[in-house]
């Protein structure tokens, strides 16, 4: 997920925040990050945690597939244990920007969970959050501003030689 994507999604900038940000930056030049944290949009913490999340996701993404194949391997797709790793790649896909594939994931997770442990059990609650964040990226009221906000971040960027 793009950095603006993330900040609008999250609620911690607006998409005109972004936008006057991708502007400066179409301007001046320079990460977007730091004309967010020009307009206070954002602190310089808030900006490493957020670059630090977008790393973990892309590194993580591939040792949660293995592992999810692995358990639905050897305990079955409906296995507890599986459900749990469905549920930590759909929170990866989620923070990856790939919603709709974190929403699919996430329903998995919650009915097998679910059907193991009932709707009161810590993780069947995680996974029911998780899914209904991916829900929420997907189908919420957000997504229109958020795919226009990819419409101008793909303008913005430098065109390749």
């Amino acid at each position: 997920m793009l950095l603006g994507e993330m900040v609008v999604a999250r609620g911690i900038a607006t998409v005109e925040q972004v936008m006057s940000a991708l502007e400066r930056q179409r301007v001046s030049g320079g990460h977007l990050g730091a004309h967010l944290i020009a307009l206070g949009v954002l602190t310089s913490l808030e900006l490493s945690s957020l670059l630090v999340e977008q790393n973990d996701a892309r590194a993580a993404l591939p040792f949660c597939e293995r592992t999810l194949a692995r358990w639905e391997g050897e305990f079955g797709v409906h296995h507890p244990a599986t459900a749990r790793a469905r549920c930590n790649l759909a929170q990866m896909l989620l923070t990856d920007g790939q919603a709709e594939a974190a929403l699919a994931e996430g329903r998995m997770a919650v009915a097998a969970l679910r059907a193991a442990y009932g709707d009161d059990h810590a993780w069947t609650k995680k996974a029911e959050a998780i899914k209904n964040a991916a829900y929420h990226a997907v189908y919420g009221p957000e997504d229109a501003a958020l795919a226009r906000l990819r419409t101008l971040t793909k303008q913005s960027e430098p065109q390749s030689a």
